[in-house]
């Protein structure tokens, strides 16, 4: 979620009916890691580190496509043909980018989670990083009425990998919204 999304349910409530989150961060919340990774996952953020150090974005592009894609402890091109393709494109283009500079940090809403009043959906897979799945169950667990939909066997862009499950489940969310509108 951008920073400028993220804070619209506390900023301007009017404007916010319902939010669907997709493997969030959320501004002022606990630091990602939950622990110490998997040797397999810490080996290849070792190797993203070290291929950003020597600025080899190709090399950076494919392990992103790992860490992101893939998920950081499945097995490497687990995503393989037109979404990888997608992915690496879309993902090759930001990487070259030129350095937008200090990123802005936005106000915390961690500690103001109790002020969002409209239904939450909660969407993630379960071969993202773990913390995801921590930090997705304690906003469901804060937020008032939030529905958590894990994704069993999808990454870090569940609705890429299974759009078809991903849509259902917006939809059947979306349902009860209008349920409450009669």
């Amino acid at each position: 979620m951008a920073a400028s999304q993220s804070t619209q349910p506390l900023a301007h409530p009017d404007r916010v009916r319902a939010l669907v989150l997709v493997a969030c961060s959320v501004s002022g919340g606990p630091a990602d890691a939950d622990g110490p990774f998997q040797p397999v996952v810490q080996a290849r953020l070792d190797a993203l580190e070290a291929a950003e150090a020597r600025a080899d974005l190709a090399a950076l592009n494919e392990l992103e496509a790992q860490v992101w894609l893939d998920g950081p402890a499945q097995p490497a091109r687990r995503i393989d043909g037109s979404l990888r393709e997608l992915f690496l494109a879309m993902n090759g283009i930001a990487l070259a980018a030129p350095d937008p500079g200090e990123a802005i940090e936005p106000s915390s809403a961690w500690g103001r989670l109790d002020e969002i009043r409209v239904p939450v959906l909660l969407v993630w897979g379960t071969f993202d990083f773990a913390h995801f799945e921590t930090r997705m169950r304690e906003l469901e667990r804060r937020l008032p009425g939030a529905q958590a939909f894990p994704m069993p066997g999808a990454a870090h862009l569940p609705n890429r990998e299974q759009p078809d499950r991903f849509n259902a489940g917006v939809e059947r969310f979306l349902s009860t919204l209008q349920r409450r509108d009669r």
